[in-house]
Formats: C-alpha cells, structure tokens, sequence
C-alpha cells in the first residue's frame, strides 16, 4: 500500500526536478544566445560604420 501511494509521489518529484533543470538550461541557453548574438550585432556594426567612414 504505501510502495502504491510512494511511486507517484516520486514520479512527480523527478518531472518537477527535471521539469526545473531543463527551465534553467534553457534559461541559460537563452541568456548566452543573446548575449553572443548582441556582441556579434555591436562588433558588426563598428565593422560596417568603420568601413564605411
């Protein structure tokens, strides 16, 4: 009886925490995306303006 009530209880337990891990990677993932696609947009763009001076 308790294994019965026990199995979902863990079950839930082990979504949430992969549920939370796969939230921060992506987070992360997020974060560092737009960080390097903001960095490569400025180095770009001081390319382009000094090409073009």
């Amino acid at each position: 009886m308790a294994a019965k009530t026990c199995l979902p209880y863990k079950l839930h337990h082990y979504s949430v925490y992969v549920f939370y891990h796969v939230g921060c990677f992506i987070l992360c993932a997020t974060v560092v995306v737009v960080v390097v696609l903001y960095a490569v947009v400025y180095c770009l763009g001081h390319v382009l303006a000094r090409s073009h001076l």
